[in-house]
């Protein structure tokens, strides 16, 4: 899977340090910057 500039990513839950979240949910209506540090 892939994620493209201006798409919409899938729905996930993540666990944080502040709990666990629902994405989509966290997010809002709010524009999300993805960053990574693992390698492809």
């Amino acid at each position: 899977m892939s994620l493209q500039i201006g798409g919409i990513d899938p729905i996930f839950t993540v666990g944080t340090t502040k709990g666990e979240i629902e994405f989509h949910q966290w997010a809002g209506d709010s524009w999300v910057f993805f960053f990574s540090t693992e390698a492809a």
